[in-house]
């Protein structure tokens, strides 16, 4: 499998020649003939590629020249033996995010990037190289394997929510009166007043104050007199209006994630097949305004003192409710959870195996793998760690207290990051620079090492790569080498300099030794 950087003219020449290579050269040493190589969908319609030029110039080539697409990566891993990668870090970083439910084939990175800490290999040696990895020549090579980290993100039903959504689920099953005007008001909470949990006990479960359910009582009879017709279709409904995303679009090989708020809250799309898992949980608790009240605020068995149920602490704003799991992701570099466009710095709530580990306040958060550990972390102040440390590195990006400085944790733990309750404003999280999604109050991201490395051949082993890296593209510790003091170069000068006076610029040569 060939996976090349953009559809530059040059990229899909060089694919091409590159593919004609793989097919048309015998294994001599196993008595095989050529691969079969898959190149990108794209390029078979490709005019650069010339697709029909190609198959009559290499006969071969109509059975053993495939195409992939990105769902074929992730269902079908099992027929890809090795990628070759033509690229930078962003190519391998790509190839690897192709595979996000399985194993990722062993990689073979050629450099054609600009910075290239992953792109061990020359593009001048792709012969030589191609004849080590499949050719069976010299001694064989070594392999990477580079730890990936696993990103769940929740959709997480907080106690009010729940509340919300069982009285919602009422309102659409009673009897609908005056041109579908609900005959009493229903209350639909829009966020969590942070105003509430001032008054919620510590180390219970939250209590919703009689005040501020009128308040939001007499708040939503006047949003129903002006959504009369929103309410009529929420009435023909039978999905609940307040539990969660819609699900996502995938656009080429990105997914984009959208979040849709009316006046109940985020929505689900009636057509998501995760609705009826949350119309279910609506419906055990729907009834009465008092009885779902109660059943919300009623604790579980197994819910105190974890993130799954919710989370006992002298401060409601840590605390969660369930969660259904939404998606995962399988990143290589890191995770980045930030401000957004938002003026105001982020607050984020840690957790470590489900425990309280600290409250960040800074513009956001970095959580990278030791393959990350030189991409963003590093500038924003991590450490350099060697890939085959077993370690998850957490970096705050401009932390508010110079007392938060990077931490090393180890690759056993379960790690979250939740947008706590009273949090003034949203944060957002990018998964290897892709994928970018809003954490609204009471998300979180569970992260965990992954099951499923990358491996990636290495030019001589691991650790003599990442170091030759380091000085190949950090220049590391690369400085004028201090001068030794020697005695003798001033007797030499001052043997020169015996026979008369010289000029000074000549004095300071002899001297000096310049």
């Amino acid at each position: 499998m060939i996976v090349a950087r953009a559809l530059e003219p040059a990229f899909v020449l060089f694919t091409r020649e590159l593919a004609a290579h793989l097919i048309g050269t015998p294994r001599e040493c196993i008595g095989l003939p050529g691969l079969a190589v898959y190149v990108e969908a794209r390029l078979k319609s490709n005019p650069v590629f010339d697709y029909d030029a190609f198959v009559q110039r290499l006969p071969a080539a109509k059975d053993k020249l495939r195409f992939w697409t990105p769902s074929l990566c992730d269902a079908n891993s099992d027929a890809i033996d090795f990628i070759i990668t033509l690229g930078g870090d962003g190519t391998v970083l790509y190839a690897a995010w192709l595979f996000q439910h399985t194993q990722v084939p062993p990689v073979i990175p050629f450099h054609l990037g600009s910075l290239g800490f992953l792109t061990v290999f020359s593009i001048t040696d792709v012969r030589s190289v191609l004849e080590r990895v499949i050719g069976c020549s010299s001694d064989g090579v070594r392999v990477n394997m580079r730890m990936r980290l696993s990103c769940t993100v929740p959709l997480v039903q907080s106690p009010f929510s729940i509340a919300a959504a069982a009285a919602a689920t009422a309102a659409s099953t009673a009897t609908c009166s005056n041109h579908g005007r609900i005959s009493s008001p229903v209350p639909l909470f829009h966020a969590d007043p942070p105003e509430v949990f001032s008054q919620s006990p510590p180390l219970v479960p939250f209590m919703l104050p009689s005040s501020s359910l009128d308040h939001h009582q007499q708040h939503q009879h006047h949003q129903q007199h002006q959504h009369q017709h929103q309410h009529q279709q929420s009435a023909a409904s039978a999905a609940p209006a307040t539990l969660g995303r819609r699900p996502p679009s995938r656009v080429g090989s990105e997914v984009h994630m959208y979040h849709e708020r009316d006046n109940g809250g985020s929505r689900l799309d009636p057509g998501d097949d995760r609705a009826s898992s949350s119309s279910a949980a609506a419906s055990a608790t729907a009834g009465s305004g008092t009885a779902a009240h109660d059943a919300a605020s009623a604790p579980t068995a197994g819910s105190i003192g974890g993130i799954g149920g919710l989370y006992a602490s002298a401060d409601p704003a840590l605390s969660l409710g369930s969660a259904v799991p939404e998606d995962t992701f399988q990143i290589l570099n890191d995770l980045v959870v930030d401000r957004g466009p938002s003026a105001y710095m982020s607050q984020l709530e840690l957790f470590v195996d489900d425990k309280h580990l600290t409250t960040v306040q800074s513009d956001g958060l970095v959580i990278s793998t030791p393959t990350g550990s030189t991409a963003y972390s590093l500038s924003a102040g991590g450490s350099l760690v060697h890939p085959d440390v077993p370690s998850i590195l957490m970096t705050p990006i401009c932390a508010h207290s110079l007392s938060f400085r990077p931490m090393l944790l180890p690759d056993s733990i379960e790690l979250k990051v939740q947008v706590p309750l009273d949090s003034r404003n949203t944060a957002w999280a990018s998964f290897d620079g892709r994928h970018r999604i809003e954490l609204r109050q009471g998300d979180y991201i569970s992260v965990t090492m992954s099951r499923w490395p990358m491996p990636s051949v290495c030019m001589e082993d691991q650790s003599s790569d990442w170091f030759e890296s380091l000085r190949r593209c950090l220049h590391w510790n690369e400085r004028t080498r201090q001068r030794p003091l020697d005695a003798s170069s001033l007797d030499t000068a001052s043997a020169a300099m015996a026979g008369g006076d010289l000029p000074l610029e000549d004095v300071a040569a002899r001297l000096f030794r310049l």
